[in-house]
């Protein structure tokens, strides 16, 4: 879930017009993606990974408890599923947990990458994509990067329709040990 988690932000911040000095203050793009919700609206993202032989899915519901011009509250509750051959499937539900979102940051001075690492190839566009039986208008961005043997790639989509901004996303990892994983739009309420 953290890696979900760090990879939106990643995303959120990307898609957020750049200030122009570290330490500058931004409005906070979670905030941004959740500002135009109601109280009591809720999502749920259904994340399968799948590593060697065993495969985990994972349901995250987050709710928007309240919202004021400086922050705002989300509950987040997960509930995971991991099946492991010849032990079958265990569930595991985490109680809820409540975290303020403040509306604004301070702007992060921004490394410009780790020496010897090489450079993700990045893709973008637009592609509308049929969940839950709607239409969302989505932007997509995908990174690719090749470490020594090992390849990932990872493609996001986002809208402004979606609590928090992520519609779908997908990653694969090949090489010596392959992974695969997608989490996707899987329950929307909005009171």
């Amino acid at each position: 879930m953290k890696r979900i988690w760090m990879m939106t932000a990643a995303l959120l911040l990307a898609i957020t017009p750049a200030a122009t000095e570290a330490g500058e203050k931004i409005e906070n793009p979670e905030y941004a993606s959740w500002k135009a919700f109601k109280a009591g609206t809720k999502i749920t993202m259904r994340t399968t990974t799948t590593a060697a032989t065993v495969s985990t899915k994972l349901e995250t519901t987050t709710t928007l408890k309240s919202k004021g011009k400086d922050k705002l509250v989300l509950s987040t509750q997960t509930v995971t599923f991991v099946d492991i051959p010849g032990q079958g499937e265990k569930r595991i539900e985490s109680p809820a947990q409540d975290r303020e979102v403040p509306a604004q940051l301070e702007m992060p001075n921004m490394p410009e990458g780790v020496p010897g690492t090489p450079k993700p190839e990045v893709k973008e566009g637009e592609e509308t994509l049929k969940i839950l039986g709607k239409s969302y208008k989505c932007k997509w961005i995908e990174t690719k990067i090749k470490l020594g043997e090992t390849t990932t790639t990872s493609k996001v989509w986002s809208s402004t329709e979606v609590p928090g901004g992520m519609v779908k996303m997908t990653s694969s990892t090949k090489g010596q040990i392959a992974t695969s994983m997608e989490s996707v739009l899987a329950e929307l309420k909005v009171p």
